[in-house]
């Protein structure tokens, strides 16, 4: 009986440290000239991002399928949605990674400091980094998402990021002024419902 305690214990901690996150992230976006809310809703390989503007106005929605490789976007003005996906090839540009030793306690979740330089860019890019298993969503996410901006483009030419995420990313000119920033301001695990990733039965499809 005690080996078979024992078993069951090691079984269900295996299980626990395998869990996928599901639950809400909300991010802060800050520009030289606005400042932007997301709010992301993780559930196995989908996510919702939802983007507010300084009103507080929904302005946006991007329903992300990781596994299908397909982004939908909504327009919840219009009652519109439309297929977002995006197959270009992005540009390379071999930045160099350097792993430093500091620490940061980030919403509670123990960061380590990663600086991404691309000479051939001018650019600078700091990331404070958990490396956990459960944050698995977030690599194929910017990848299905396909973006151009340099802190999600740096970001997957990182090596080894596959089971990481990043609480800061910070995007600075090679004189130090900082072009962007993007932060994690809340994160909550809760159960998501999988109505959350479905397109509204009133919104019509946009044809381009």
């Amino acid at each position: 009986m005690k080996k078979l305690a024992i078993l069951s214990v090691l079984i269900l901690g295996t299980l626990l440290a395998n869990a996928q996150f599901e639950g809400v992230i909300k991010f802060k976006k800050h520009k030289t000239t606005e400042t932007i809310d997301y709010t992301y809703y993780i559930k196995g390989n989908k996510v919702r991002i939802e983007e507010y503007d300084k009103e507080g106005k929904l302005k946006g929605v991007m329903l992300i399928d990781s596994k299908k490789e397909e982004v939908v976007a909504l327009s919840p003005e219009r009652k519109l949605y439309m297929d977002a996906t995006n197959s270009r090839q992005p540009a390379k540009v071999n930045p160099k990674v350097t792993k430093t030793a500091k620490k940061t306690n980030i919403q509670g979740m123990m960061c380590s400091e990663w600086l991404v330089q691309s000479d051939q860019e001018g650019i600078f890019v700091t990331y404070q980094v958990i490396d956990e298993p459960k944050f698995s969503f977030f690599e194929p996410m910017l990848r299905t998402l396909n973006r151009k901006d340099r802190l999600s483009k740096y970001w997957l030419e990182v090596p080894g990021i596959e089971n990481k995420f990043t609480m800061v990313g910070i995007e600075k000119y090679a004189d130090g002024k900082q072009k962007v920033k993007l932060e994690v301001i809340e994160l909550k695990e809760k159960t998501i419902s999988d109505d959350m990733f479905n397109i509204p039965s009133d919104y019509v499809k946009f044809e381009k």
